[in-house]
């Protein structure tokens, strides 16, 4: 039995070398390398918010004319605002420019008796594309009708609908 040779079982079988640390090295830069070009090859493909810095309105001079007066036979009367019920949910759908939004705006009187019964919260998403999480949204407001108002402002260029039956149907707001 004197031919049975006895081996020593080093826990690693390459010592660390200098060649070993320049290969990792150089297989680190070109991983990092190839994962920044993809994420700016896909950020660059999907739709980006157009932002638009633009200086205040000149609120004495208007371009369009005022807004006038609704009748009381449009739709249902809200004698409290001086607003139709009908020309609210209108305004939700416009195509107005950002100058005659904050005119109207600015020009509503508070609607002192709806917010008397109890507060709502406004939510504005702001997408540049789908909504994200849009079931998890859905469940959250699900069983709180009446308590918040939502707004959704996505780009331009996104156009998909959303059935009727999501709290997101009809609260898109167009970008200019």
């Amino acid at each position: 039995m004197g031919g049975i040779e006895k081996h020593a079982v080093q826990p690693f079988s390459k010592p660390f070398t200098i060649h070993n640390l320049v290969y990792y090295a150089i297989s680190f830069v070109f991983g990092l390398s190839i994962g920044i070009l993809i994420s700016l090859q896909l950020k660059s493909s999907s739709p980006r918010p157009l932002i638009v810095f633009q200086a205040a309105p000149n609120f004495v001079s208007s371009t369009s004319p005022p807004v006038p007066p609704p009748s009381p036979s449009n739709g249902t009367f809200n004698s409290s605002t001086g607003i139709s019920l009908k020309e609210e949910y209108q305004s939700v759908m416009h195509n107005m420019s950002d100058q005659e939004l904050l005119l109207r705006a600015s020009s509503r009187v508070p609607r002192l008796q709806e917010s008397r019964g109890h507060p709502k919260i406004a939510f504005m998403f702001l997408t540049g594309g789908p909504l994200p999480l849009a079931p998890l949204w859905e469940s959250f407001f699900e069983g709180h009708q009446g308590f918040y108002t939502i707004y959704v402002h996505s780009h331009p260029h996104y156009n998909q609908t959303v059935p009727q039956t999501s709290v997101f149907y009809g609260r898109r707001i167009p970008s200019q």
